[in-house]
């Protein structure tokens, strides 16, 4: 194949001279990419509403300007979308190689939707880091039979969406030959699908995506974003390509007004998430703790055992039923009751949050006979809704509820949250989970005609989100509250000033492969998170044939820098997770405080690591130990179900450095008896009083705790 060369610094990519396809990327003589099999794909909305996807092998001419090491490919002669050119920009500077799409010409009868260029194909031998809820490491089957997830209607959301369920803009490949770090440079943070998936039938070949979605101002027959999307050669593991991620993400403007945190979290109050109605997986009904304030005596026994704070969270509090939206408040049971907890908690020096739904409208409840269809359709609500590329309101169905989605640029949706928001800042609560199901923020797509934005999703998305949660904010310091909001999942870029503590979903990832704190390592000095209800650890994981998990899971919360979460059953007994199955044991709840805290005495007396500093790549590392095996159940709607396990390091451990440039490394014995460790480290170290130099030595980590090493300070 004859190739035009662009050279880096160490490395050069190959253009195919026939179709612009990347052909190669070599560094210092390694292959890091494989040839693609096109140069671009494209996807078009026609005016009846259906989906017309197109890509290079569609567009008859391809012209290649070669200059001076960079080039400028474009292709024209689509039969498919008549008059339109594509144009991609290529060059080489600040240690990536770097692609600037631009569509022009677009037809009256289409709406172009998404631009993907340029198309990236790995080996599928290599690790594969995937930015969904915090970070992770994409195991087989995964890998090889993700089926291809796209933003489209009725389903709307993909698990590979920026910003929302993904909240960092790129993904990593690599090996112990080097990798490639992928990903957009974009400050305005407009919307984008990172996704991942067989580029061939015998699955040795993996295509990675990030896909731009092209609705934001402008004339709408013509795309042209104003930021680069980079291909950066790297050599290391998922921590050199979070450095490079958070070597960006310092560049943004928006963390110019980024506040300080909360204060209260420097108690490292431990979320303790209690459901008021329901049992276990049953969402309906009362329980012990239907009466609000019968739950504060096990709250304080807790509050003494942890030796610390807690953050009473309650779930399936709302007055409708649970997680019924868009109106919540009063709570179910009146106003008296819950009033009653708060009061007994704040008066211990203890805090009370609540969950809320998001931006989704509950039109019919599947659990308790809730409707309000007649006011829905007497009133033309659906006019207001998030509606698909036909114009059509798009309606979901769960386990819970059927509805749809508000679209947050009608000010009948806005006007209803910040009420709701508004309310419950009134009442004296201090943290509010307002975007629950909104994974990390996102703002879901509609593809409106008549609201006010582009008819595609785009940058228009995150602008009108960050200014609902701004407007939150506003309303909440008007009542002199000083409520802070969060997400269901770590909350991603843009919207970190707004959304300061937030419910970490990295559990999730557990299917998919290994999960990494890589949200932590790029974001941890902005804004936190807590270890999260854990609410699909029954589905996923075997529990009870693995009964020290859920030590594991604090242990590795612990690590990322999370506040330490448990959830309790209406009996008082910490659970494996939310929604865990009441009926069968829990697991032990003794081991469990005594984990928390200890590893909760840590996180207050180095607080200025854990949390107001930066996590590092560790310098020691374990020796000799197997890899944790954390059993999975078997799970149809995931590509993953036919996997047994999936394989997390041996011991939780991580290393921070403080903003005073003090290092050190915390590594977790989450069993009840101590354990010999061989450990090996790249630079010297102290434990306790001993010294040790660069190589191999020997600790011995104690029962349900963590063994801190120290390192010299940086300058």
């Amino acid at each position: 194949m004859e190739v035009f060369k662009i050279f880096g610094d160490d490395s050069e990519l190959h253009l195919s001279r026939r179709d612009g396809s990347i052909a190669a990327m070599r560094r210092r003589g390694k292959e890091l990419l494989l040839p693609a099999r096109l140069a671009f794909s494209l996807r078009f909305v026609d005016a009846e509403g259906g989906y017309r996807p197109l890509d290079s092998g569609h567009f008859a001419n391809f012209e290649l300007q070669e200059l001076k090491n960079a080039a400028v490919c474009r292709w024209t002669g689509c039969a498919g979308a008549p008059g339109t050119t594509v144009k991609l920009d290529i060059s080489f500077r600040d240690r990536a190689f770097r692609f600037r799409p631009e569509v022009t010409g677009v037809p009256e009868a289409l709406r172009l939707e998404l631009v993907d260029a340029p198309v990236i194909v790995v080996p599928e031998s290599n690790e594969l880091f995937w930015p969904r809820h915090d970070g992770c490491l994409v195991d087989q089957p995964e890998k090889g039979s993700r089926y291809f997830q796209r933003l489209s209607a009725p389903g709307m959301a993909v698990g590979g969406c920026y910003p929302g369920p993904c909240q960092m803009q790129y993904m990593a490949s690599y090996s112990p030959d080097g990798g490639i770090w992928f990903g957009a440079e974009d400050f305005r943070h407009g919307t984008k699908t990172l996704e991942f998936g067989a580029d061939d039938g015998d699955g040795t070949r993996i295509r990675l995506r990030i896909e731009q979605y092209c609705g934001q101002d402008g004339p709408p027959e013509r795309y042209a974003p104003d930021y680069d999307i980079v291909l950066r050669p790297f050599e290391g593991d998922w921590t050199d390509a979070a450095a490079i991620c958070r070597d960006q993400v310092r560049r943004d403007p928006s963390l110019k007004s980024i506040p300080p945190k909360p204060e209260w979290l420097d108690e490292s109050p431990v979320a303790v998430i209690l459901s008021i109605r329901g049992r276990g997986e049953s969402f309906a009904g009362e329980n012990a703790y239907s009466r609000c304030e019968n739950a504060f005596p096990r709250l304080r026994e807790l509050s003494e055992a942890f030796g610390s704070p807690v953050l009473a969270l309650l779930m399936r509090w709302d007055r409708h039923g649970p997680w019924l939206p868009p109106w919540c408040w009063p709570p179910a049971g009146g106003t008296e009751s819950l009033f009653r907890l708060r009061d007994l908690l704040h008066e211990s020096g203890n805090r009370i949050g609540l969950y809320c739904s998001g931006t989704a409208f509950t039109v019919r409840s599947l659990m308790n006979g809730y409707t309000c269809r007649d006011e829905f359709e007497r009133d033309g609500l659906n006019r207001r809704m998030a509606c698909g590329p036909d114009g059509k309101t798009l309606w979901t169905m769960n386990g819970i509820r059927e509805g749809t989605q508000l679209c947050i640029t009608e000010e009948f949706g806005r006007e209803i949250m910040l009420d709701q928001v508004r309310r419950i800042a009134e009442a004296g609560i201090d943290y509010l989970q307002f975007f629950d199901q909104n994974f990390g923020g996102i703002c879901y797509p509609c593809y409106s005609k008549e609201h006010r934005h582009p008819p595609v999703p785009g940058r228009w998305q995150t602008e009108a989100m960050t200014r609902l949660i701004d407007d939150m904010n506003e309303q909440i310091r008007r009542t002199g509250s000083r409520m802070i909001l969060g997400t269901e999942s770590s909350a991603s870029m843009p919207y970190l000033a707004g959304l300061p503590l937030n419910d970490s979903r990295r559990i999730c990832q557990v299917v998919y492969g290994r999960p990494v704190p890589a949200y932590s390592f790029v974001y941890h000095r902005y804004a936190g998170s807590f270890l999260g209800n854990q609410c699909t650890v029954w589905q996923n994981v075997d529990c009870p044939a693995c009964p020290d998990n859920l030590l594991y899971r604090l242990a590795e919360g612990f690590c990322a820098g999370e506040l330490l979460a448990v959830t309790l059953r209406a009996d008082g007994s910490i659970a494996w997770g939310a929604a865990d199955d009441w009926s069968e044991p829990p697991p032990d709840n003794e081991t469990a405080i005594t984990l928390i805290r200890n590893l909760n005495r840590l996180r207050r007396k180095y607080r200025k690591f854990l949390l107001h500093g930066e996590m590092e790549k560790s310098p020691v590392r374990v020796a000799g130990l197997p890899a944790y095996r954390l059993p999975l159940r078997p799970r149809r709607q995931h590509a993953g179900g036919g996997k047994a396990f999936t394989e997390l390091p041996p011991l939780p451990e991580s290393c921070w450095s403080a903003p005073d440039g003090e290092r050190i490394q915390f590594l977790v014995n989450f069993r009840p008896e101590p354990r010999q460790v061989e450990l090996r480290s790249t630079e010297p170290c102290r434990i306790g009083g001993r010294e040790f130099e660069p190589g191999g030595f020997r600790a011995e980590l104690p029962p349900l705790d963590a063994l801190t090493i120290h390192f010299r300070q940086r300058g």
